[in-house]
């Protein structure tokens, strides 16, 4: 990063100066290492971090095998980057299917948020792929990431606990490569 002083001479009466520009010697302001470019910022230049901002997960799917309610079902959350900040998930029973229709919903737990919430259909093994968004992660690392986990109401709209599951949790953290 450096600078250097730009002088404008300008003689005559006009209003404007169209006059001769010296620019003067550089002056060294800070040394880049190879993991940094050197960027102007507010006029003047500095060395940041030559990264991109880049989405991982612990895993493509995590499961649960539900101890309480009836079949003692095991659920599993999967997940799928579309790009960037978009992903995809679903929620599928292992080794069966769901035999009523049944609330679903993604709860990023690390920020108390609810992403999705819809309504499965009795006999499927999975939901259909719904995309979320995660653009509301603006730090990087695990603490900030998305605790991504899936829950279950069967029947539909059963508020008891015995017919309430979850899925395995997996972690969706922003990440500077």
């Amino acid at each position: 990063a450096q600078k250097a002083t730009v002088k404008t001479y300008c003689s005559g009466q006009s209003s404007v100066c169209a006059g001769q520009t010296v620019q003067g010697g550089w002056q060294t302001l800070d040394d880049c290492t190879s993991g940094e470019v050197c960027q102007i910022t507010n006029g003047m230049p500095q060395c940041i971090a030559s990264c991109q901002d880049t989405f991982t997960a612990s895993g493509a799917s995590a499961c649960y095998g539900n101890p309480q309610g009836s079949g003692n079902p095991t659920l599993c959350l999967e997940t799928k980057q579309s790009g960037g900040s978009t992903w995809q998930y679903r929620i599928c029973k292992q080794g069966g299917t769901f035999q009523n229709s049944f609330d679903y919903s993604l709860v990023d737990e690390n920020h108390f948020v609810t992403l999705s919430a819809s309504t499965g259909s009795s006999g499927s093994s999975c939901t259909n792929w719904k995309s979320i968004s995660l653009s509301y992660i603006k730090q990087n690392g695990v603490q900030n990431g998305a605790g991504l986990r899936g829950h279950v109401s069967s029947p539909q709209g059963c508020q008891q606990s015995a017919c309430q599951y979850s899925t395995g949790g997996i972690t969706v953290q922003k990440t500077c490569q």
